[in-house]
C-alpha cells in the first residue's frame, strides 16, 4: 500500500504471485476494500461477455454512473481507466492476467504505450495478479516483452511459517500443547485457506487426528475432493500423468530419475510435465545442494510438493483413492493412523530450519553468534547427504544439522553424523564449522559422551522448538496489527 502511495512515478505496474491457497485474490480484494479501485478477474470466457459484465459493474459505483462506455476490446478498458487517472488515482487489480494475454496478446504493447504517455501525468496503479510463476518473470524481466524493467514493485506472498501459526493458536486461546501444534503444522502447513478452515469449523483446540476427521475423513469434508478438482480443472488433458507425478512425489521420490521410474515414463519426458507443475503451477518446488556451484539445468535437483496438505494428500489417500471414493472414509484413516505419528516426527526439520533462520530470538544462537544471518539447506551428492545446512557467507560460519527422531538418540546416530561432516570437509572451506545434533526423544549417555568428544552438540529438539515458539519478541510481533491509519485512500469508488 505505501509503494502504491509512492509519487515518485505516478503510474506504477506492480506484480502479485503465489502458489494456490496464498491468499492472492482474497489479498487483492482486500487492497481494493483499503485503497478503493476495480478489482477484475479474467476468464477464458468470451471477450465480450466478460467486458459487459465489468461494465455494469463499474456502472454500479455511484461516482462512475453515466460515464462508463461501452468497451469493444480490453485496450479500451484500460484507456479508459487512464483517462480517469488524470483526475484522481486510480486503482486497477487484474486477477489471472495470463488469460488476457492470451485473448489479447497485443494488450501488453498497450500497457507499456499508456505507461510511457502517462507515467507522469496520470496516477494509475495496475496490480498484475497471476500464480504463474515464470509468465510473471518473463514479462518483466524478459528483454523480448513489452513491459522489460517497466515493474515498479513486486510482491510474493508466501505461506505463514510455524511461529506465525503458532501465534495464531495462541491468539485464539488454544490449549493445545506445543507440540501438537507442530504436528498439525506438519501436515497442513500455513496456508490462509487451511487456517480460515480452521477458524470456521472452530478447530483450534482439536488434535490433528480430529482435525482430519473434521476436513478430511467424513461425508461433505471441506477438503475432501479439493485435489481431484484441482487436476482436472487446471490439467485436462495428462491428468492421470500428473496425478501420478505428484503421487511419486508424495511418496518420497524426489530426483527426476526417481520419479520417471515411479511413473514409467522417460526422464526426457517427464521433465515437460515437471516444468509445467514447478515454473507454471507452483504445486511442485524443486531444490538444489548448497554445494552446487552451478545450479543450473542440475541433475542432483530434487522435488518436493509446495504445499503440505497436498504432501499429505499424494502420500496416503491418493495411493487408496478407490477406498475415498467408496466413501470408506473410517476404513482409510484407520490404515493411515499407525504411520501418522512417524510420518510428522520425519518432517520436524522443516520447522528446525525455520527457526534457524530466527537466530536472534533463540538463547543459545544469539549469544553463540550475535548478528549472525544465515541462508539454509542442504548438502548432498549421489553418496551422502546433510539435512540441515546453515551458512553465513559473510562472517565465514557454517552449521550443521541433523535431526533423529528415533528413541533415543543413540552412539551409533551420533557417529553417523560425524562421518557425513567429514565427507563434506572440502566444502565451505576456511569456514568455522559446528555440527549440531537433534534429538526427538532423549539421548543415551554413551551418545552423549562420544557427542562431547567430537565436539557436536547436542540440542532436545522438542526443547528447542518449545523455546522459541513460545518466545514473547516472537509473539509480539507477530500479533501486531497493522495500522492503515497514516495512508491516504484512494477516491476512484
Amino acid at each position: 500500500m505505501r509503494k502504491v502511495n509512492e509519487k515518485t512515478v505516478l503510474t506504477k505496474l506492480i506484480s502479485i504471485t503465489g502458489s494456490r491457497k496464498i491468499g492472492k485474490t482474497a489479498f487483492a480484494k482486500q487492497f481494493i476494500h483499503l485503497m478503493s479501485g476495480a478489482y477484475i478477474t479474467v476468464t477464458k470466457s468470451s471477450t465480450k461477455t466478460q467486458l459487459d459484465d465489468i461494465v455494469t459493474y463499474l456502472n454500479s459505483f455511484s461516482t462512475l454512473e453515466g460515464i462508463v462506455p461501452e468497451f469493444n476490446n480490453w485496450s479500451e478498458l484500460l484507456i479508459f481507466f487512464f483517462e480517469l487517472g488524470k483526475e484522481r488515482q486510480t486503482n486497477i487489480i487484474i486477477d489471472e492476467f495470463h488469460n488476457l494475454v492470451k485473448i489479447e496478446p497485443d494488450i501488453l504493447d498497450v500497457i507499456k504505450n499508456l505507461h510511457e504517455l502517462h507515467k507522469h501525468t496520470c496516477e494509475v496503479n495496475i496490480l498484475f495478479v497471476s500464480h504463474d510463476y515464470d509468465f510473471l518473470d518473463k514479462l518483466f524481466k524478459s528483454p523480448e516483452s513489452p513491459l522489460f524493467q517497466l515493474q515498479y514493485h513486486s510482491l510474493n506472498l508466501s505461506p505463514f511459517l510455524f511461529h506465525e501459526i503458532f501465534s495464531i493458536y495462541k491468539y485464539h486461546r488454544s490449549k493445545l500443547s506445543t507440540e501438537e501444534i507442530i504436528r498439525i503444522y506438519t501436515v497442513f502447513g500455513g496456508f490462509p485457506k487451511y487456517v480460515h478452515l480452521f477458524d470456521m469449523e472452530d478447530l483450534y483446540d482439536s488434535t490433528l487426528e480430529e482435525v482430519l476427521e473434521r476436513l478430511v475423513f467424513r461425508h461433505y469434508a471441506p477438503l475432501g475432493y479439493e485435489l481431484k478438482d484441482l487436476i482436472l480443472n487446471n490439467f485436462s488433458r495428462d491428468s492421470e500423468t500428473y496425478i501420478k507425478i505428484l503421487t511419486a512425489i508424495g511418496g518420497g521420490r524426489s530426483t527426476l530419475s526417481q520419479i520417471s521410474a515411479e511413473v514409467g515414463i522417460p526422464v526426457t519426458t517427464i521433465s515437460k510435465y515437471i516444468y509445467e507443475l514447478e515454473r507454471k503451477r507452483g504445486i511442485v518446488k524443486k531444490k538444489q545442494p548448497l554445494n552446487l556451484k552451478s545450479k543450473t539445468n542440475s541433475k542432483l535437483g530434487r522435488y518436493f510438493l509446495s504445499n503440505y496438505f497436498e504432501n499429505f494428500w499424494f502420500k496416503f489417500v491418493q495411493p487408496n483413492l478407490v477406498l475415498y471414493e467408496l466413501e470408506y472414509y473410517v476404513e482409510l484413516f484407520a490404515e493411515i493412523l499407525p504411520f501418522l505419528r512417524e510420518y510428522t516426527d520425519s518432517r520436524k526439520l522443516i520447522i528446525i530450519r525455520e527457526f534457524i533462520k530466527l537466530v536472534p530470538f533463540y538463547s543459545y544462537f544469539s549469544e553463540k553468534y550475535p548478528g549472525h544471518e544465515f541462508s539454509i539447506g542442504s548438502l548432498w551428492d549421489r553418496t551422502e547427504e546433510i539435512e540441515i545446512v546453515a551458512v553465513d557467507e559473510t562472517r565465514k560460519k557454517v552449521i550443521y544439522g541433523f535431526v533423529f527422531i528415533s528413541t533415543p538418540c543413540s552412539y551409533e546416530m551420533i557417529n553417523i553424523a560425524a562421518k557425513r561432516v567429514k565427507y563434506f570437509k572440502n566444502t565451505f572451506k576456511n569456514y568455522k564449522k559446528e555440527t549440531i545434533v537433534f534429538y526427538c526423544g532423549g539421548i543415551t549417555k554413551d551418545a552423549s559422551d562420544l557427542a562431547g568428544l567430537l565436539e557436536i552438540t547436542v540440542l532436545d529438539c522438542n526443547h528447542f522448538i518449545d523455546q522459541l515458539a513460545n518466545n514473547k519478541m516472537i509473539l509480539e510481533k507477530v500479533l501486531e496489527i497493522p495500522e492503515f491509519f497514516d495512508i491516504e485512500a484512494g477516491n476512484l469508488f
